[in-house]
Formats: structure tokens, C-alpha cells, sequence
């Protein structure tokens, strides 16, 4: 049996660059993740975002600037020295669908423990978009999303989790 499609929006064009593109990723930002309303959740949790300005861009929210910009991914890295990255930028309008399909069985989803904490991984392999996502308390905090560069690597990363039973 397939499993059903998400309907995931187009890109934004990748040709405009990233200058061009990026209000229109803040906006698609705004209306998926409003400031008041309705937030999709995962397992009964509250997805949340972080709203506080990003040392990267004081103008733009520490959670939108993740989703659309790259950097040293360990505990403690400089926020600051992170760059935007338009692969990361035109797929933003993902995020939202692919929350709201979370339970869809084209994509995995699995937990592990990264910097002492739960995060919480939804990943369509058929585009290669992940989104991270941190445990505090009883909610769930929107990290960042990225196409990751192996394949293989997030194929095995939900195979040990699968084993651990760390899926869902």
C-alpha cells in the first residue's frame, strides 16, 4: 500500500537569490507560525517558536533565522556567524505541512538525545527535509530545517532509533 502524498508547495524561486526571496520566506514564516493561534503539534505537544531576535539578524525572529540560514550545528557555536543559505530559504513553506502530516508513514520521525536534551526529528526522505525540533518541558521547540547532505546517514540514524524504539 502507497503511502498518501503531502501536499508540500512550491519552492520559492531559487534564481531570485536569497536577498530577493527572503521577505518572501518571512512572510510564508508569519502566516505558518503566527503569533497568535493555532500552532501544529507532534504526540499532543505544543509546537513553539523561539521569538526573541537572532544575534545572526536582530530583525528577524532566532527561530526563522535557523530555518533559513547555516551554521556550526555544536552546543555553544558562535549564532552569530550563521549565514543565509537559500537551499534552506525557498523550501521554508515545507515546514508547516510536513508538522501537520507528521504521523504520514512517507516520512520517519524518531527522538534521540543531543546535547543532553530530546530532540525530535521528522524527515521526508523523497525531498530530503528535515526538521529538528528541541523537548523543554511539555513542548516542542521548532530548532531549525535543512536537506541533509547524506542521505544515508539520516537512513541510519532512524534505523538505530528504530531499534532503540525511539520511532514514532
Amino acid at each position: 500500500m502507497n503511502a498518501p502524498n503531502i501536499p508540500l508547495p512550491s519552492k520559492l524561486d531559487d534564481t531570485l537569490g536569497f536577498d530577493a526571496a527572503e521577505p518572501k520566506a518571512l512572510t510564508i514564516y508569519q502566516c505558518d507560525f503566527p503569533r497568535i493561534g493555532n500552532l501544529p503539534q507532534i504526540e499532543g505537544q505544543e509546537i513553539k517558536v523561539r521569538r526573541s531576535p537572532h544575534p545572526a539578524r536582530l530583525d528577524r525572529e532566532h527561530t526563522y533565522w535557523h530555518m533559513v540560514s547555516k551554521g556550526d550545528e555544536q552546543e555553544g557555536a558562535d549564532e552569530s556567524l550563521r549565514e543565509p543559505d537559500i537551499t534552506r530559504l525557498v523550501r521554508i513553506s515545507w515546514a508547516k505541512p510536513l508538522l501537520l502530516h507528521y504521523l504520514n508513514p512517507t516520512l520517519k520521525r524518531w527522538r534521540e538525545v543531543k546535547y543532553g536534551l530530546w530532540s525530535v526529528y521528522v524527515w521526508h526522505p523523497k525531498v530530503n527535509y528535515l526538521i529538528v525540533l528541541r523537548e523543554r518541558s511539555k513542548e516542542l521547540f521548532l530548532t531549525t530545517t535543512y536537506c541533509p547532505e547524506s542521505i544515508i546517514k539520516y537512513h541510519n540514524k532512524w534505523s538505530v532509533a528504530k531499534k532503540a524504539g525511539h520511532t514514532f
